[in-house]
This record gives C-alpha cells, structure tokens and sequence, in this order.
C-alpha cells in the first residue's frame, strides 16, 4: 500500500534527542496532516498507525526506527534582514 493515503493515521514529532513533542497531527482522507508551528531546526516525525490497523510505525522517509529516520529541517520563512 505503499503511497496510498491513510486516514485517522497518528503522525507525531520529536527532537533529535527523542524528546516527543507537544506538536502532533491526525492524517485527513486525502493523507494530509498539519503539525503546526516549529522553531527552527531539526526535526523526526513518525506515523503511528492504530493497532490492529495491520501498518507498523514508521519515521520520515521510510525508516522502522528512529536512528535510521531523516531529520527534517525547519527553517525561517522569511529571515530577518
């Protein structure tokens, strides 16, 4: 099922230490989600599927666990000049 979109999914966030943060979504029908607002900097977001959904957590790209996961970036959208 792989890039098909999920609905009701948990997608959470977490600093690069593994600290889990406030910040956390649920996926709509069309697999969409927002967070919220991050400061700048690093950061890992995993799905978390609902047992007995038959999907595992998974982090950002592709990774089963959080040392492999890719952190992702925030930056300023507009930097102070």
């Amino acid at each position: 099922m792989n890039g098909v979109p999920l609905s009701g999914i948990e997608v959470r966030s977490y600093l690069l230490s593994g600290e889990k943060l406030h910040q956390s979504a649920t996926s709509q029908s069309d697999g969409h989600y927002i967070l919220g607002a991050f400061k700048p900097g690093s950061y890992i977001v995993r799905a978390d599927p609902s047992y007995p959904s038959g999907f595992v957590d998974i982090y950002y790209p592709d990774a089963l666990t959080f040392s492999e996961a890719q952190p992702i970036l925030v930056t300023l959208e507009n930097p102070p000049t």
